[in-house]
């Protein structure tokens, strides 16, 4: 995506082995908005059927991840130990940049990518949670990250428009163009602007740092 590529973003590299951050703690969501920059490392299908994860809670009771090996080239949200996935009618894992962003109101969970939507479906409202970032259990991301927000609302498809048209937004930003969003929905955000070392600063509600395990910066 040029919109990512022009901008001056060093994103987070995941090595598909034993990469991953540590959140620091867990964020619970019901209604929910998870937007990331991603780069997934290119896959020949039908080679597997394994997942590659974006991120997840440590009991693996909930997860977002890509399905490798499918020809559907899903999504998949899993909420309390039940799969929910979305038919995409392109490769997001054709290692070039995409802005995915999944979100959930009541019962509908909706994905788009690259500021379209895509696909939608009908899920629990079992309580999201996430611990970290780049993995599921075993089941690690192959690929670059960046610019990761986490919000406790669902972002409308303007929020989504508008996130994928201004790279370099923070919160601020987003909440000042939808006068039903505040900041204070921001759980988390990951700019992913530091460039080196092993945390990132969240700029979300609470402020602090996460851990990165053993992955580093492209």
């Amino acid at each position: 995506a040029q919109v990512f590529e022009a901008c001056d973003i060093i994103p987070l590299s995941f090595d598909g082995s034993n990469d991953y951050v540590d959140l620091d703690g867990t964020i619970d969501l019901n209604d929910l908005t998870i937007s990331v920059w991603i780069k997934s490392a290119t896959i020949q299908e039908p080679s597997s059927t394994s997942h590659r994860g974006i991120m997840s809670q440590a009991s693996n009771t909930c997860a977002l991840t890509l399905v490798d090996g499918n020809s559907n080239k899903n999504i998949r949200f899993r909420v309390l130990g039940t799969n929910f996935e979305f038919p995409l009618d392109f490769n997001i894992r054709d290692a070039s940049w995409h802005r995915l962003t999944v979100t959930r109101l009541d019962t509908t969970v909706s994905a788009y990518v690259d500021g379209v939507f895509h696909n939608s479906t009908t899920a629990n409202t079992n309580t999201f949670s996430i611990d970290w970032l780049g993995k599921q259990v075993s089941n690690m991301f192959h690929g670059e990250l960046s610019n990761v927000s986490i919000w406790d609302k669902a972002w409308t498809a303007d929020d989504v428009e508008y996130d994928y048209a201004n790279v370099q937004a923070t919160p601020n930003d987003i909440a000042n163009n939808n006068s039903a969003l505040s900041v204070a929905n921001c759980r988390t955000w990951l700019p992913m602007t530091e460039g080196n070392g092993t945390t990132l600063y969240d700029g979300g509600v609470v402020l602090g740092d996460e851990l990165i395990d053993n992955g580093g910066f492209a």
